[in-house]
């Protein structure tokens, strides 16, 4: 008796974790078909692209010269303010 107890029990937590499952399923499956995510693959594939990755490139070049003509403004203005010191 207590074999079969064993075995219903094990059985009931069986088709729970295959309802959680099911449901997880589901979830997966509508993301995957939502419109955000096929937008969100579309985007990656286009990321791919070598104009796409030249251009990427080109921006973070700009990008690093900007912020290097920045920190060697601030650098000269520090220099500057301390160069004046307090007037005396």
């Amino acid at each position: 008796m207590q074999l079969v107890e064993k075995a219903d029990t094990h059985k009931d937590k069986k088709q729970g974790q295959l309802k959680i499952w099911a449901k997880q399923s589901e979830v997966y499956k509508a993301w995957l078909d939502a419109p955000q995510t096929k937008q969100m693959y579309q985007v990656a594939e286009a990321l791919k692209y070598p104009s796409v990755q030249r251009r990427i490139h080109q921006i973070q070049t700009k990008l690093q010269q900007k912020q290097t003509d920045r920190d060697t403004r601030q650098r000269q203005s520090q220099r500057r303010d301390r160069g004046q010191g307090l007037g005396l």
